[in-house]
Parts: structure tokens; sequence; C-alpha cells
């Protein structure tokens, strides 16, 4: 982390742990009300690489926790981002199933403190090629996800309100 004065940006400080571990994390993303995500190959994941998260609490050190299945699974997942709200999470994965190489995915909050199935986005939104790196625009009407065909990266961006059709699924 970083923080900014009014001469600029101060220098890259490295997160405590438990956030950081011995082992990498990375794609850090942070909920309006303090909870962390991130990834980490850290051992005692489902998979290769696993979505984690850090409910903060005030007065209270950060106690990370692996988000679990029916998030992650033996495969990789990475990329988390959870919409405004706290009730939606899309990340991508590579786990079978998909439309090939590696797919967005999208769960909803199941009420009980976990997260719904995740359903393939599909259409729309997967190809043959590696879709991740999903991010919303400042006002949350957008998103935004890379995709790489295995010679060139694009954007591309569809309503968020898109996500929607797959609640249920």
């Amino acid at each position: 982390m970083t923080e900014r004065a009014q001469e600029g940006w101060g220098d890259p400080q490295r997160l405590p742990p438990p956030i950081n571990s011995a082992y990498s994390e990375w794609f850090f993303f942070q909920e309006a009300n303090g909870t962390v995500y991130f990834v980490s190959n850290r051992p005692g994941g489902l998979g290769g690489t696993d979505i984690y998260r850090a409910p903060q609490e005030s007065g209270r050190p950060a106690v990370v926790e692996d988000v679990g299945a029916p998030i992650n699974s033996k495969d990789d997942e990475w990329d988390p981002l959870v919409l405004p709200g706290g009730r939606t999470l899309v990340f991508a994965s590579t786990r079978p199933g998909g439309a090939g190489g590696a797919d967005l995915y999208v769960s909803y909050d199941d009420g009980r403190g976990g997260w719904t199935a995740p359903v393939n986005t599909g259409d729309g939104f997967n190809t043959q090629a590696y879709e991740s790196a999903p991010s919303l625009s400042p006002d949350g009407k957008y998103l935004f996800f890379a995709r790489y065909d295995g010679k060139h990266s694009s954007l591309y961006w569809v309503a968020a309100a898109a996500l929607e059709r797959f609640r249920g699924h």
C-alpha cells in the first residue's frame, strides 16, 4: 500500500501478515465496508490458486479465510470483484465446463455468509480465449474485462446489470 500526500505518493509498504505470507498474494480488491479479497497460492487451499477474504472488524486483527467451495475449486480462481452492495462476486477460473482457457463466473450472496454455486457467464462474455480482470466503471454501471487470445489482449465492456440474468441459474 502507499499513501497519497500533497506532494505525491509515498513509498510503497508491504501489507503485514496475515494478508501477505511467505507465498504469493495478488489481485487485491477491497469492498467499501473494508473487507479485503485477494488470491494466493498459500497452502491449505482447494486448488493451485484460491480466493481469500479478510473481513475488517474495528479493533480486531485481520483474519484471513479461504472463501472455500463453491467459489474455489481444484482448479485456479483469481481476479475477485465484489460489486457494490456486496451481493455479487465476479471472478476468473480455469474450472472445467467453460468456453475454454479461462472464463468469467458470477456468484451471489447466499444469505448465510457464503456464495451460491458459480455460473459461467457464457456467450457475451466468454470465448475460447482467456477472459479475466473484471472491473467496474466508477459509477458502477459498466463491467470491463480483458480477453487474451494468445497473441493480443483486448478490453471489453458490458452493462453491469447484465450479470443479473444469471441469478437463480
